[in-house]
């Protein structure tokens, strides 16, 4: 395995790129807020836009030179189409001119405003070059704590496991979330970039793969990044290029390298219909007021799913009725 840097003594603040996502984000005007509120001194900051309708360029610039920040750059990048997650992130990494890259998605809060000054210090430290830190997980008005990934569990994992180990670990769940890894320019120069197969899913498929060729992802026992839940992996968007990528995943990064492949196909069959009856039975709430067209279009693609969880769902409305 190459080593790509050593630890180094030295004082200094090495540039370093923040890349924000965007696409019709509600939030990405929080998320810029949030990082230029960061005390690091040397920041290329990129937004990403991948063809949203509406695009806040003014308000982002505006923002950008009331901060007043010294030593930082932003760029904004912007795609007249939707092209997917996947390229979008490739787009924004391969222009970053920084020597650390880290990620806050639109919606998404850094944790402290000294926390990309720490993460930099870590790096420096240890010599890493992919650290995967921790992520709190909020509601989706950034209101209500619920979770922190890797739970305490997962970080063990990820503490005592070789990278072939965590390999074997990851392909039962992904607990090593995109939004809170970063990595150095040079790992991807040197191990490459996401795979554009993918449109969705940048993340996974690249910790699976990193870890079949032996490269170590750190570890950072710190929670780093206030999550907002929701995207596209979430219940309620298990869209059908959500579903496309899941399955070739499945195919190309978990099955095929498994130790025990069939484990493996039985497990993700079971998560693939226990997310479809989700998205059923949440399509099944919406769909007066909001949806019902994507609940018809489940129906056609899943019609025995949907009505199952559709009739459960009208049972407990039955019996809530007739309690009250």
């Amino acid at each position: 395995m190459a080593v790509l840097h050593e630890p180094t003594s030295h004082s200094g603040n090495p540039p370093v790129s923040i890349v924000t996502l965007s696409y019709n984000s509600a939030h990405l005007l929080e998320s810029v807020d949030s990082v230029l509120r960061q005390d690091y001194p040397n920041v290329e900051y990129i937004i990403s836009d991948d063809g949203s309708s509406v695009f806040p360029e003014t308000e982002i610039r505006g923002r950008f030179e009331q901060a007043d920040r010294k030593g930082w750059t932003l760029c904004l990048l912007k795609e007249a189409e939707n092209r997917g997650t996947v390229y979008n992130i490739n787009k924004a990494f391969r222009k970053a001119s920084g020597k650390y890259l880290f990620c806050l998605s639109a919606g998404d809060e850094f944790i402290s405003d000294s926390i990309i000054s720490q993460w930099v210090d870590e790096f420096k430290e240890t010599g890493a070059n992919v650290m995967c830190a921790r992520a709190v997980v909020y509601d989706q008005h950034m209101t209500q704590k619920l979770y922190i990934v890797p739970d305490d569990t997962q970080a063990e994992h990820m503490r005592r496991m070789t990278p072939p180990q965590l390999y074997q670990d990851l392909c039962k769940i992904n607990y090593i979330m995109g939004c809170v890894t970063a990595r150095t320019k040079a790992s991807l120069d040197e191990y490459g970039y996401f795979d554009e197969q993918y449109r969705l899913v940048e993340d996974y498929p690249m910790n699976l793969r990193l870890l079949r060729m032996g490269l170590p992802i750190r570890l950072w026992d710190q929670p780093a990044i206030r999550y907002r839940q929701g995207g596209s992996s979430a219940e309620i968007g298990f869209s059908d290029a959500y579903v496309r990528d899941s399955d070739l995943i499945y195919q190309n990064e978990q099955y095929r390298y498994a130790e025990n492949p069939e484990a493996i196909h039985r497990w993700y069959e079971a998560w693939r219909k226990n997310r479809i009856r989700k998205r059923a039975y949440l399509l099944t709430f919406h769909a007066v007021k909001k949806k019902p067209l994507a609940l018809l279009g489940l129906f056609i693609r899943h019609p025995i799913l949907t009505v199952i969880c559709t009739w459960g769902r009208f049972q407990r409305w039955l019996l809530k009725v007739g309690a009250s």
